[in-house]
């Protein structure tokens, strides 16, 4: 091989590596963000809850 084609096959293989490893991160950031999104909307639903109680009394 020529040193052209070896350097070449090199970033190739480093540009793969770098893709799988932002997509690796993007999905776990997405799971982080709906899983907080879920949480907040269980806050909410709570002081809601905890609301409409508070008034009754």
């Amino acid at each position: 091989m020529k040193a052209i084609e070896i350097t070449a096959l090199v970033l190739a293989i480093i540009l793969f590596i770098a893709w799988c490893y932002y997509r690796i991160r993007l999905i776990k950031a997405k799971r982080e963000g709906m899983r907080l999104q879920i949480q907040i909307k269980q806050k909410e639903a709570q002081n809601a809850e905890n609301n409409s109680k508070s008034s009754k009394s």
